[in-house]
């Protein structure tokens, strides 16, 4: 395991040196698993910041659609009684 500190937020992170297979995949250490909670099966959300691969819990993110149900009203409707 390798500390780096980020110049950015002078912020310590833990790093694991992992290696890719031919099929592109990797494996998340399971201390890392075990921080984000993630199990088998679990969704992750992959993204690119700038050179650096960033992996997120799908749970950890909110859903937008989630956010804003029910925040607009429409006459004669009631949202709770009828469902999603």
């Amino acid at each position: 395991m390798t500390k780096i500190k980020y110049h950015e937020t002078y912020t310590y992170v833990e790093m694991e040196e992992v290696k890719l297979s031919a099929g592109g995949r990797i494996v998340i250490p399971k201390k890392m698993r075990k921080a984000l909670r993630v199990e088998e099966g679990d969704g992750l959300l992959i993204s690119l910041d700038g050179r650096r691969i960033v992996i997120t819990s799908a749970s950890m993110v909110e859903n937008p659609v989630e956010r804003l149900y029910g925040s607009v009203k429409v006459a004669g409707k009631n949202p709770e009684k009828e469902g999603r």
